[in-house]
């Protein structure tokens, strides 16, 4: 009896595993939106090493700076939550990066103070989704030039990326990361485009 118990366990365990191994993976386990440096449109491009990647998992809204200032609301108007000429931009962190050939590449992004919590639209004049609803991929506000390959674009103006498998050669690199947006309020009404950019320099041993 004990016999057939185990070896039932067992096939019971091959198929679960067979079944995990066939499950196909989601479209942002297998692609990664970037923006294409001749045409400057939109495209997949299959994930991989060497691809960058997106994610604000870890790094929720509540964590932003925006909602740390305006947990509640945001600011009434469309003026702009960054001013150039006081030197105040998005927030990269690390400010700098030193790290070795092959290593994977992360660094955290914050532009949520672009308009200081009121919505917005992209350059498509798309609206921009609820913080707490699903990313929708083909969303651009923003991009990121690592420097190598194609430019990957933004899907919120906060988050974290990563270029798996790091810069493939020593020398010294350029993340910039921009983010533009049409800051709307309608109880006034207005619009206005701001943007904002930083860039994080990379020193690869």
């Amino acid at each position: 009896m004990k016999l057939l118990l185990s070896s039932a366990l067992i096939l019971v365990a091959a198929a679960m595993c067979l079944v995990a191994r066939s499950h196909p993976q989601s479209s942002a386990e297998k692609y990664s939106w970037m923006i294409d440096r001749k045409t400057h449109k939109l495209k997949q491009v299959s994930a991989g090493r060497g691809v960058p990647t997106y994610t604000h998992v870890g790094f929720p809204i509540e964590q932003t700076t925006n909602y740390a200032k305006h947990p509640d609301h945001g600011v009434p108007g469309c003026g702009p939550g960054y001013d150039p000429t006081l030197r105040q931009h998005m927030i990269a962190t690390p400010t700098s990066i030193t790290t070795t050939v092959g290593t994977d590449v992360t660094l955290r992004y914050d532009a949520s103070e672009i308009c200081q919590g009121q919505g917005f639209k992209n350059a498509q004049g798309v609206l921009s989704p609820d913080p707490r609803a699903p990313d929708n991929p083909n969303f651009n506000i923003g991009t990121a030039d690592w420097q190598v390959g194609e430019i990957q674009s933004l899907p919120r103006e906060w988050g974290i990326i990563t270029l798996p498998g790091g810069y493939a050669q020593a020398g010294t690199y350029t993340i910039t990361i921009k983010v533009m947006a049409t800051c709307v309020d309608a109880g006034k009404p207005c619009e206005h485009t701001w943007g904002t950019t930083v860039s994080v320099p990379v020193t690869v041993n």
